[in-house]
């Protein structure tokens, strides 16, 4: 039993307890551990940044291998298209002695080797050779088969310019009828020929036979007809219109039709014109009695009656223009023996004046009675006023027949009259305005200067459409035409002034001088019943001079100069008259008053 201790010494011994071995752990190596696993991701992060860059290598060489593909695509679709325009002999053909497959096979090689330069590397180079391999055997595979196709388009090139070589020929040796008959054989060898290699059966070759050698029939046909032997080309109708197509039939029908009735109007219109035609050169033409005889003999052939009216009608109109031009001859030759200085005695008994209508005597009368009574006013200088008149009635023909002279005067009708028919104006219009006439005349024989005068005619309208002379008007009034036509040859008076000297006035030019003198107004007494109005001096009538209103200043001014004038010299231009005021007012508004015929 245990025993209990006493205080002076110990008495329980302590009883020994099992002993529990301590080992210290091993320490873990962490740093090495972490080492090794950087290295390990090092290296793992190595083979995917190597693996990153082959791949955007990779990406590299296809972008421009496409790049590449798409360049080869675009020159192979430039060839091809190049290449299938070449048809028939320009295909088989080539101008290098090549044939069509390797002559393109060839342009794509030196396309592509282009292509092939620029790349980058082996592997592009590699790669883009695939693509260039598949494109360039396409390509002379298609190069190939349209070689094929052209061989035979070719063949029909030939046999068709056989064809027209042996229409051509008997067309144009139509009257050789051995030559006839051998291009008609080569024809009908050639349509063999196509029938055998198509394997045609006979009717469908007699076809294309008669399709063949009917242009050759129609050609000789109308070659007899034009040269007016329309019963000849009937009678071949006749013996060969079996071998025709149906339409080639109904055109030849018309124009055999066609051609015996323009023969027949002709005949007709030949006889009846040398019955009841003019005699001379002066003789009317008695055009409605020609036509009512022709309808009767032409009664049963309404075509001919119709073409024979027409033939008469147009030996009509050449008659008349033949009667134009010796008219004119006969006016010409009068005022040149009264140029020339030969008296009226001998010029009225002259062949040229007893052929002349009485009419056109008439009209020279009278230039000549104002032209001479010009001549004696300059003989008498004390009448210098009565010379200024004088000249003036000379315009007075002009003015009295301003319609004619804006008919005459427009480009188009001006260009087809001739020289002589211009001179013989001088009758109608006087010494000065024919002149005009006959210097735009031979103006208009110059190149181009046609559509300048044209363009001249049509700035000229507009300035008198502005005025109220209505010159676009179809019912416009005699009276007005007499002045559209006097302001024509005032406006061209004033441009031939300014271009004196050999200066060309442009378009703009000649507009600008219009409008100016448009712009140089008077005013027009009215009267009672009527309102006062602005009118340009260059467009003033004559009966309207009377009525212009001189402004108090102006009159003032005016008539001041003239007094000292007139003191200087006695000048009856400048004596103090009414009528000289009103002139010299005119014209210090516009040279254009000096155009106008005076009171």
């Amino acid at each position: 039993m245990p025993k209990v201790p006493t205080y002076d010494s110990f008495q329980a011994t302590p009883t020994a307890q099992p002993q529990t071995r301590f080992d210290a752990p091993a320490m873990v190596d962490t740093a090495g551990k972490q080492a090794q696993q950087t290295g390990q991701a090092l290296m793992q992060s190595g083979g995917q940044l190597g693996q990153v860059a082959l791949d955007m290598q990779r990406d590299a060489n296809k972008t421009r291998i496409d790049d590449a593909t798409n360049q080869a695509v675009k020159l192979d679709t430039d060839l091809r298209l190049d290449m299938l325009k070449l048809e028939g002999r320009n295909a088989l053909e080539r101008p290098d002695g090549l044939s069509l497959a390797d002559e393109y096979g060839k342009k794509l090689k030196q396309g592509l080797d282009g292509i092939t330069a620029s790349l980058g590397n082996e592997a592009q180079k590699q790669g883009f050779a695939h693509v260039g391999s598949q494109i360039s055997g396409k390509l002379y595979a298609l190069a190939s088969g349209h070689m094929v196709k052209q061989q035979e388009t070719h063949q029909k090139e030939i046999w068709q310019t056989g064809i027209e070589t042996a229409t051509e020929r008997a067309t144009l040796l139509y009257a050789d009828t051995e030559e006839r008959l051998r291009s008609q054989e080569a024809i009908k060898t050639i349509t063999a020929e196509m029938a055998q290699k198509y394997g045609l059966d006979k009717d469908v070759a007699d076809r294309a036979y008669t399709e063949a050698v009917s242009p050759m029939h129609s050609g000789i046909i109308k070659t007899l007809i034009a040269d007016d032997k329309a019963d000849v080309a009937k009678a071949y109708y006749d013996e060969n219109s079996a071998s025709m197509t149906l339409q080639a039939r109904a055109q030849v029908q018309g124009h055999i039709a066609e051609a015996g009735s323009t023969k027949m109007a002709e005949t007709t219109a030949d006889e009846v014109w040398s019955r009841i035609g003019p005699a001379d050169a002066n003789s009317p033409v008695r055009l409605f009695d020609m036509e009512k005889q022709l309808r009767a003999e032409l009664a049963g052939s309404p075509d001919a009656m119709k073409k024979g009216v027409s033939a008469l009608r147009e030996r009509a109109s050449a008659f008349n223009a033949q009667q134009a031009e010796v008219l004119a001859g006969g006016i010409n030759g009068v005022w040149g023996m009264i140029d020339a200085g030969a008296g009226m005695r001998k010029v009225q008994n002259g062949q040229a004046w007893l052929e002349l209508p009485e009419k056109d005597r008439h009209d020279i009368r009278k230039t000549l009675e104002s032209e001479a009574h010009a001549r004696e006013s300059r003989a008498y200088t004390a009448e210098s006023r009565s010379l200024v008149r004088s000249q003036r009635n000379e315009k007075s023909l002009l003015l009295q027949n301003g319609d004619q002279y804006l008919t005459d005067t427009d480009p188009a009708v001006l260009a087809r009259m001739s020289r002589a028919e211009v001179e013989a104006k001088r009758s109608t219009f006087g010494l000065e305005a024919t002149k005009q006439l006959l210097s735009k005349w031979d103006t208009l024989q110059k190149p181009g200067k046609l559509s300048e005068a044209k363009m001249d005619k049509q700035d000229f309208d507009m300035v008198a459409d502005s005025l109220g002379l209505s010159p676009y008007s179809r019912g416009i009034n005699e009276d007005k035409r007499r002045a559209l036509g006097t302001l024509q040859f005032r406006v061209e008076q004033l441009i031939n002034r300014q271009q004196q000297g050999g200066i060309t006035l442009t378009r703009e030019q000649k507009m600008d001088l219009m409008k100016k003198e448009m712009a140089q107004e008077v005013i027009v007494d009215g009267g009672m019943f009527s309102r006062d109005r602005s009118v340009p001096v260059i467009a003033l009538n004559p009966d309207q001079i009377g009525d212009v209103v001189i402004p108090q200043a102006d009159r003032s001014t005016i008539a001041q100069k003239m007094a000292e004038r007139y003191r200087r010299n006695q000048d009856p231009l400048f004596a103090p008259t009414e009528d000289n005021l009103r002139h010299w007012y005119l014209m210090s508004k516009s040279q254009s008053a000096n155009l106008i015929k005076g009171p």
